[in-house]
């Protein structure tokens, strides 16, 4: 996965992939469509790129609070993959031997050294002075350290977030989530870990192929998936904080009605509670720790409802009677609402007198680089580091299309298309099929004329007769309004 997919050339040579953007664009798809009550995300995906994935898991995190959001195993969900399912409502696995897990960060440098020298190049950089870790040599000691905090850096954002989408803490992500390595989703060995056993999935053999039916109307699972389902506390939905009375019979009665669940429990029923009881699931009194409401039409979470429940779990009011394995999983969930609510306190108190707006509810990437002056630096580092290869790209574009413009005995219709190469509206790769398919076109007109006996035809000739892209004889005009336009882009 990338933010863009891979580019046609690359697609021509058999390397597939799929774009965040197509998938964000799916996701904006469903939402706005009512019909759609359950999404499921078909993966099977060694992972991606660092650019774009967490808009992706935003995006899913956004949908799972208005639909239920299934990401199904269908194969691997690994490392960008993972990060994007853990926002999901929940993590299916179809089979025991699928793998989930590659949580972390790699960042690849190529040594060209030996090459450039065969060819005699010597590349010598010339830094800054106060830029000594702009360009960090993996030869090094030193250079290696600094892309070692780089990866950390990114690294701890994916830990965060799926610690937050999975309702556990970041140590327990660390500890258990597999330390970089793939987990087979159930381990016929009880002794051993698996997706499953450490709370990386939800369920095994969970895929609802075929059932189309239960897209529509109130998501389902299937028996399968309800037997492999076990009671504890509920993900962290990661809901919008509101500060409002809390009255928890009142708000338990709205939470029923917007979910659907006047006869018994929906799929969306659980997210308004910390912990629930699976094996009773259609029975509201497996429902305990209530801490959401519904406020203009979305269920949120009311803070005091928070407090509530985390004074039950520590002996208020008579406490709460939850299995004592499922307290810490439990608590850990309430932990991250507090601390949400302490860091939305701690922005409120930061702003100028009379701001009134509502800060934005969801941490996203820009809050996590504005909190750290470490990670802000590494984007920096990273953003110049991609500015250098832009530009290496531009040099690059430059070299392959000046050839094609005004002086060349090339048609205008390649002109053209050299023309929108350098503004950028069209890839290389285009123009170098065109000038291929022009050759092998002026090279079987060449041989039809001297079989013929007739003189070959002049590049001039050829320039007037040759079709453009969209049927029509090419003239002097077009390429002169090309340029023309052109001489604009910068």
């Amino acid at each position: 996965m990338s933010k863009d997919g891979p580019p046609p050339l690359a697609r021509l040579f058999g390397f597939d992939g799929t774009a965040y953007s197509q998938i964000i664009d799916a996701l904006d798809v469903a939402a706005r469509t009512d019909k759609v009550k359950t999404v499921r995300l078909v993966m099977d995906t060694p992972g991606g790129a660092v650019n774009g994935v967490e808009e992706v898991r935003q995006a899913v995190a956004d949908l799972a609070m208005k639909k239920h959001v299934i990401a199904e195993n269908h194969g691997m969900i690994a490392s960008a993959g993972y990060w994007i399912a853990s926002a999901a409502s929940e993590i299916r696995a179809i089979s025991p031997t699928v793998e989930s897990g590659s949580i972390g960060v790699v960042i690849t440098q190529i040594d060209t050294s030996e090459r450039e020298k065969a060819f005699g190049i010597k590349k010598v950089n010339v830094i800054s002075r106060n830029a000594p870790e702009k360009a960090p040599d993996a030869d090094t000691k030193a250079g290696r350290e600094t892309i070692q905090q780089r990866a950390d850096a990114i690294e701890r954002i994916f830990i965060n977030r799926v610690a937050d989408g999975r309702g556990v803490t970041e140590q327990k992500v660390i500890k258990d989530f597999g330390r970089g390595a793939l987990l087979v989703a159930k381990d016929p060995d009880e002794n051993r870990a698996d997706a499953l056993s450490v709370g990386m999935i939800d369920s095994v053999n969970g895929s609802i192929f075929g059932r189309i039916e239960e897209t529509v109307g109130e998501p389902t699972a299937s028996a399968s998936v309800q037997e492999t389902i076990t009671a504890g506390a509920t993900p962290f939905a990661d809901l919008p904080i509101v500060d409002k009375p809390w009255d928890s019979g009142a708000a338990q009665t709205r939470v029923r009605r917007a979910t659907g669940s006047t006869e018994k429990p929906g799929a969306n029923y659980k997210k308004a509670f910390f912990w629930y009881d699976a094996e009773n699931a259609e029975n509201f009194g497996a429902y305990k720790l209530p801490f959401a409401d519904i406020v203009d039409g979305r269920m949120v979470a009311i803070r005091r409802g928070v407090f509530a429940a985390n004074g039950a779990m520590k002996g208020a009011r008579g406490g709460v009677q939850i299995p004592s394995a499922d307290k810490p999983k439990v608590q850990a969930v309430i932990d991250r609402y507090i601390k949400k609510i302490e860091r939305e306190d701690k922005k409120t108190a930061n702003q100028p007198a009379g701001a009134g707006k509502q800060m934005e509810e969801k941490m996203n990437l820009q809050d996590a680089i504005n909190e750290s002056p470490d990670l802000a630096s590494e984007v920096e580092a990273i953003k110049n580091e991609a500015f250098a290869e832009g530009a290496k790209k531009a040099e690059a574009t430059i070299k392959a299309a000046i050839p094609y413009l005004a002086g060349s005995d090339y048609p205008e219709s390649i002109k053209k298309i050299a023309c929108d190469v350098l503004k950028g509206d069209m890839e290389p790769a285009v123009l170098t099929g065109a000038v291929i398919a022009f050759d092998a076109l002026k090279e079987e007109r060449n041989a039809k004329a001297a079989q013929d006996e007739q003189p070959d035809e002049t590049p001039a000739q050829l320039e007037t007769e040759t079709i453009s892209e969209d049927g029509t004889v090419s003239n002097e005009a077009e390429v002169q309004a090309a340029i023309d336009a052109l001489k604009g882009v910068k």
